[in-house]
């Protein structure tokens, strides 16, 4: 299987998972706060918005720990809320992922990469709790504490 047609059999699979995240990505490509029509929602012009707090650590080296208070459309998903902080701080809250069949899979923050050698990874976590969901897929609620923790397994 070509790398293309790899790439577009996972945007399928997550497409039919339901991941409304990466359908936004398919059907708006320009990232407006519109969730998918497919979903049977429809655009709106005035998004209710909801404020979240951001924190990225380093919980293997303790090199870092910085947190802010984003805010977000009602409807946004954990990654909106890592792209906000990025464009707000791009120094304190850069990084970086791969699309993978389950979705963004985040690789890094603040340069440190996850590395399965070394058996590290980038954890999301929703007021402590470890998430079952990713990034892309995982809808904020107002107030949550959201946090990525550089951990190792």
């Amino acid at each position: 299987m070509d790398p293309d047609s790899k790439s577009n059999w996972r945007l399928t699979w997550a497409l039919q998972k339901g991941c409304r995240w990466v359908q936004r990505q398919k059907i708006h490509p320009h990232r407006q706060n519109v969730v998918s029509t497919r979903q049977g929602s429809l655009p709106t012009s005035h998004p209710t918005n909801i404020s979240v707090i951001y924190t990225a650590a380093d919980h293997v080296n303790q090199s870092f720990s910085d947190s802010i208070r984003v805010t977000v459309p009602q409807g946004s998903f954990f990654f909106d809320v890592m792209e906000v902080a990025q464009k707000r701080y791009p120094r304190r809250f850069r990084f970086t992922y791969t699309l993978c069949v389950w979705g963004a899979y985040i690789t890094s923050v603040w340069g440190l990469q996850a590395d399965n050698n070394q058996r590290t990874y980038w954890q999301l976590l929703s007021n402590g709790i470890l998430l079952k969901l990713g990034a892309g897929c995982y809808a904020v609620s107002h107030r949550e504490r959201l946090e990525v923790r550089f951990s190792t397994y």
